[in-house]
């Protein structure tokens, strides 16, 4: 559900109740009926807030596009609440983690958790002059600058190349989009 149209007391009285929320910003920016982006509400009723993509049919699947989509909305709304890019960074790892009930597991590199990580390149033009490592990665992070993506423990992009078993994944998809194809040929052109 998106909490776009939710009260503040509502959100306030979940929070209480230890309930978590994601928040979508691309979609819920750009979706017919969904409202905008809650972020800052959220945060100001204590509740845990992620990030995510909804749908990666209609938006960016990568987190960098929904970390600057919600800095954006936030600073467009001029929500007095402060929204930086450590707030940014938690939403997408230790916060995104908690929102999906895997805190224990992933989120943090903590000893004990899963060894999930990225490793981004930070030696290009798009990232200079990186005065601030975390405000570099949300205001000029993108795919193409992930040079190194670890999947507990195990390296599945090494140097910009992905080393997993992307010929099923690509094969997966393929089925599905001809699954969609057939059975809503009128949304879906072929």
């Amino acid at each position: 559900m998106h909490a776009s149209a939710t009260g503040d007391d509502a959100l306030k009285a979940a929070a209480g109740a230890g309930a978590t929320a994601s928040v979508s910003p691309f979609i819920e920016m750009t979706m017919p009926g969904l409202g905008t982006p809650a972020t800052g509400r959220l945060l100001r009723a204590g509740l845990v807030t992620g990030l995510s993509t909804d749908t990666e049919v209609a938006t960016s699947g990568d987190m960098f596009t929904q970390m600057r989509a919600a800095l954006a909305h936030h600073r467009f709304t001029r929500d007095p609440a402060p929204l930086t890019a450590a707030d940014l960074l938690r939403m997408v790892t230790a916060d995104g983690a908690a929102v999906a009930g895997l805190s224990a597991v992933t989120g943090s590199l903590t000893p004990g958790k899963r060894a999930d990580l990225i490793v981004v390149e930070a030696g290009t033009p798009a990232m200079a002059p990186m005065l601030d490592p975390r405000a570099a990665v949300v205001l000029a992070g993108h795919p193409g600058l992930v040079r190194t993506v670890v999947c507990d423990g195990v390296v599945v992009k090494r140097d910009g190349v992905l080393t997993g078993p992307v010929g099923r994944a690509m094969d997966a998809a393929a089925a599905s989009l001809a699954h969609l194809r057939e059975a809503v040929p009128a949304v879906l052109c072929p």
